[in-house]
């Protein structure tokens, strides 16, 4: 069931789905993940850039627009070991609309991935 057809309580977040690089339906919440990484890199990682950025999987939430929860798996320099970043993006209604960070966040080393059921 692709994330369309799933129904959604108003202002809820849908279950996880994986980002597959085939699926166009995913470009907006994909391109809020990579256009907003400086921004999660200032946000908690005091502006150092992160090694790999690598994004898992989203979330989406129907509001007065979308917001998309998106987890991340990233590598700093320090240390070489990888954690995971959960960040979230909103864009308003109006048609030519931007991505803005709404949160960004650790979510700890070797944590288990979420993914879609």
């Amino acid at each position: 069931m692709t994330e369309q057809e799933r129904p959604q309580p108003v202002g809820a977040f849908t279950d996880p789905v994986n980002y597959h690089i085939t699926d166009f339906g995913q470009v907006e919440a994909l391109f809020s993940c990579v256009k907003l990484k400086g921004e999660v890199e200032k946000r908690i990682y005091d502006g150092k850039t992160f090694q790999i950025y690598h994004p898992i999987s989203y979330q989406s939430q129907a509001v007065s627009g979308k917001n998309y929860k998106s987890l991340v798996y990233v590598v700093g320099a320090r240390p070489a070991i990888g954690a995971y970043v959960e960040m979230t993006a909103g864009y308003s209604l109006e048609p030519a609309a931007m991505p803005c960070l709404l949160n960004a966040e650790w979510l700890g080393e070797g944590l288990t991935q979420r993914t879609e059921k």
